[in-house]
């Protein structure tokens, strides 16, 4: 399926960004009119800035609050994306994946994977799930989000990068039917299969549909929210926020013991997504500590 987005391309699967020079002209020209209009306009699209660190994964996004040349801020795991920003509705390309420069060695193939079914704000959190469900495709492949809570999806390789360890690519994302108004979660991460480098931490993309101030402020309010729950606890250890480290804190790794959970909640210490035995290591070894 031929993409419709914004950067005026197709991106095929799997291609190298060099074969693709128009499509970076195009891709400049839209990112320095972006800057031009101002903050809301990059707000809705800043590509996932792909760097690899430790050889890990990282998600990051471009800093544009600095003069140039604009770095990138690492550790970014929530992004924000708005349906129908290419004319057409319940469709969008955006957020689009870039790696810099000597990234990756040439080749490198990037995937991603989907880690929960799609989720709906309620003005207070993501816990429902709504009757739609999200579809990522890139030309005849498609991966669809699951229907229930926590399910994963194995997503597909969508990129390998070029000559000189870089890559630019955007994927499709569709909000299928009832496609109501609202803001919606995608939960996913990044893969680089058979290169020995290790998957990125989950990441979140906050769609929006539709274009009211009301909706606005929930899509604000819900990056809002999903950032926070990914600020380190006040003191490493510190599972229920009390300022100390003690048994209250097991008592929540026990609550949670080997559940999946949003990353830094939960009782998941180490951030991994998991409560498990690291979590407790940490906990152990900052026993009695207490801190503002």
């Amino acid at each position: 399926m031929q993409r419709i987005g914004i950067n005026g391309h197709r991106p095929d699967a799997l291609v190298p960004a060099s074969s693709r020079g128009a499509g970076r002209w195009v891709f400049g020209v839209a990112l320095a009119a972006a800057l031009l209009i101002g903050g809301r306009a990059s707000a809705q699209h800043v590509d996932v800035q792909v760097q690899v660190v430790a050889n890990t994964i990282v998600t990051g996004r471009i800093n544009f609050s600095v003069p140039p040349p604009f770095p990138i801020e690492p550790n970014v795991r929530v992004f924000s994306a708005v349906f129908g920003d290419s004319g057409v509705g319940s469709f969008t390309s955006n957020p689009g994946f870039n790696a810099p420069t000597g990234t990756m060695p040439t080749g490198t193939i990037v995937g991603f994977n989907i880690l929960d079914a799609l989720r709906k704000w309620n003005g207070a959190d993501f816990s429902t799930i709504p009757a739609e469900r999200l579809s990522i495709n890139l030309s005849t492949t498609t991966r669809m989000t699951p229907a229930m809570a926590d399910q994963f999806v194995a997503g597909f390789s969508f990129v390998a990068a070029d000559s000189q360890g870089s890559f630019h690519q955007h994927l499709n994302y569709f909000l299928n039917p009832p496609q109501s108004l609202g803001v919606y979660a995608l939960k996913l991460e990044l893969t680089a299969p058979g290169s020995g480098i290790a998957g990125s931490a989950p990441f979140w993309v906050v769609f929006r549909q539709g274009n009211t101030a009301q909706l606005m402020q929930q899509q604000s309010d819900a990056v809002n929210y999903l950032n926070a729950l990914l600020e380190p606890p006040a003191c490493p250890g510190d599972a229920d926020g009390d300022h100390a480290v003690g048994i209250t804190d097991i008592a929540v790794l026990i609550q949670h013991w080997g559940q999946s959970v949003t990353p830094g909640t939960n009782g998941d210490l180490n951030e991994d997504g998991v409560v498990g035995i690291g979590d407790v290591a940490i906990v152990i070894q900052n026993w009695g500590e207490a801190c503002s």
